[in-house]
C-alpha cells in the first residue's frame, strides 16, 4: 500500500464505485493473502473495511495493489525441513484508524526463517496509549501461539519452549510482567490473567526487540518502499526460482 495513502469512509460528496466489483476483487485478494502472501495482508485487511460503500479512491488502492502482485508473482515461501524453532513477533499501530482511532495488531509466527502463521487485525477496543494497543496485541499473538502449540502436540511434533515473543514497547513487556493490577487499563483486565498465566507456565517468553527489526510492522500500517522490502524479505517472502 501506497505510504501516502488516506483511507477512511465515503463522504456524501465522494464519487462511489461498484460494490460487487470491489467486494469480489477483495475476496480475492483475502484468499491470497490468508494462504501464501503474508506480505499483502494488512494492505487487503484495510481495503476489507470499505466493502460496504466503496469509493472510486478505494478501487485506485485495490488496483495498485493489484499491479505490486502482477509484478511480484513469482515470489513465494520456501520452507526447509528439520526446522522446529518457533518465533513470535507481535506489534500494534496506535490510532490509526482515521474513522474511529482504534488501533491495528499485527503479529507474525516463524518456523525457522519461514512464516506459519500471520494476521493483521483492527482492534475491538479503543487503546488510550500505544503500550496499551502494543498490550492488545501481544494477547493476540500470545492465543495464537497457544493453538499452534497445541496443535504441534497433537500432530506428535516437539516444539522448544518457551516460544519466544518478540514485542517493541518496553512498556507493554512490563505490563504483562507485573502482576499488579493497572487501574487506567481495568477494561482489558482478563487479557492480563491469560499472559501472566503462560508467562508462569513457562509456556512464552517475552522479549524487547528494537523497532527497526519488528517483523510485525509490515501488518500494522502502510510503509515506505525500502522499509517494506526489507521486512518483505526478512519475513521469508522472496522470488521463487523457476
Amino acid at each position: 500500500m501506497d505510504s501516502g495513502a488516506v483511507l477512511e469512509k465515503a463522504k456524501p460528496t465522494d464519487k462511489r464505485f461498484d460494490s460487487s466489483t470491489y467486494q469480489a476483487a477483495v475476496g480475492s485478494l483475502l484468499y491470497l493473502a490468508m494462504y501464501t502472501r503474508p506480505d499483502i495482508v494488512f494492505a487487503v485487511a484495510k481495503l476489507a473495511q470499505y466493502n460496504s460503500d466503496p469509493t472510486v479512491y478505494h478501487w485506485q488502492m485495490i488496483k495498485h495493489l493489484l499491479r505490486y502482485i502482477r509484478g511480484t508473482i513469482d515470489y513465494g515461501i520456501t520452507y526447509k525441513s528439520g526446522v522446529n524453532t518457533v518465533t513470535v513477533f507481535a506489534d500494534a499501530d496506535f490510532g490509526g484508524d482515521r474513522d474511529d482511532r482504534k488501533s491495528t495488531s499485527g503479529y507474525i509466527i516463524l518456523m525457522g526463517s519461514a512464516p506459519i502463521c500471520w494476521r493483521s487485525k483492527k482492534q475491538s477496543v479503543t487503546a488510550q496509549s500505544t503500550a496499551e494497543a502494543e498490550f492488545i496485541a501481544l494477547n493476540l499473538a500470545a492465543r495464537e501461539t497457544a493453538w499452534l502449540r497445541q496443535l504441534f502436540e497433537e500432530m506428535g511434533k516437539s516444539v522448544k519452549v518457551p516460544i519466544t515473543i518478540f514485542e517493541d514497547n518496553q512498556s507493554a513487556i512490563a505490563m504483562c510482567q507485573n502482576p499488579v493490577n493497572h487501574q487506567a487499563t481495568k477494561h482489558i483486565a482478563v487479557e492480563f490473567g491469560y499472559i501472566r498465566d503462560e508467562l508462569d507456565a513457562n509456556r512464552i517468553d517475552i522479549e524487547y526487540v528494537p523497532t527497526e527489526k519488528q517483523l510485525a510492522d509490515i501488518f500494522t500500517k502502510p510503509l515506505r518502499r525500502q522499509s517494506f522490502c526489507n521486512l518483505r524479505e526478512q519475513i521469508g517472502i522472496s522470488r521463487i526460482p523457476e
